[in-house]
């Protein structure tokens, strides 16, 4: 009898390492399975209107992650933030930054709309576009419970974009697009609506006051005064 549960003792001892060993097999092996991303955003507020202006992305599984696009959605809507030209690949564990692609205004249903984004509150879902579906993405700074929401079924919201000379803007928030020469270089800028010159480099002045925007002619009159010489072309927006 005693012999036996001497030899059971010494053949539980054998199996004591794989046990210890077990847990931490099982939780590499977790980290290896499906996807696993969470995001921060940040909310920016410009002369183009209100929008996240760049995402986070950090992998938190053992594996690469192929992602093709990225999708917001805020209060039943769905937004195509960003589409990749080539698919982005988040490798394991890596954290990075993407700046969607800039659009002048959205639109939802044929009327402008605006993401009613609530600071201080996790109203922004977003998703992945992978080669095998969506996967939601985990907040990166996680929220109090009472605050989680349910998903729902999204309507998807349209992206506008105006440029000028390949810069975006939009026209309801600016006066005029301005085109002058700078050291032999044409350069594109807006005046705002307030009169704020948007990028102001080889002007006179980076303000124009409501007198001086009454007309195009009468805001390049402006411009050349305060800078002598200037070559300037101002116009409304299209």
């Amino acid at each position: 009898m005693a012999c036996d549960l001497i030899f059971s003792f010494q053949e539980f001892l054998k199996l004591v390492p794989g046990l210890a060993i077990f847990p931490f097999s099982f939780y590499l092996a977790v980290k290896k399975i499906g996807t696993g991303v969470s995001f921060s955003y940040v909310w920016s507020v410009s002369s183009i209107g209100e929008r996240i202006s760049s995402v986070v992305l950090v992998n938190r599984k053992d594996r690469p992650v192929i992602i093709r696009g990225i999708i917001a959605e805020c209060g039943g809507v769905e937004i195509d933030l960003h589409t990749f030209q080539e698919p982005l690949i988040l490798k394991a564990y890596e954290a990075i930054r993407v700046v969607p692609e800039p659009y002048s205004f959205l639109t939802l249903k044929g009327e402008k709309w605006v993401i009613p984004h609530k600071p201080g509150k996790p109203n922004i879902d977003l998703f992945l576009v992978l080669p095998d579906g969506r996967h939601k993405c985990k907040p990166l700074f996680k929220a109090p419970r009472y605050l989680v929401r349910k998903y729902r079924p999204a309507l998807s919201a349209s992206k506008n974009k105006f440029t000028h000379n390949g810069i975006v803007y939009n026209p309801e928030a600016i006066k005029f697009i301005v085109l002058y020469l700078y050291e032999g270089k044409q350069m594109t800028t807006f005046i705002e609506n307030s009169g704020f010159i948007s990028e102001s480099t080889g002007l006179g002045t980076n303000m124009l006051r409501p007198e001086e925007m009454v007309s195009p002619e009468v805001a390049t009159a402006t411009l050349q005064r305060a800078t002598p010489g200037l070559v300037v072309n101002v116009s409304w927006p299209r």
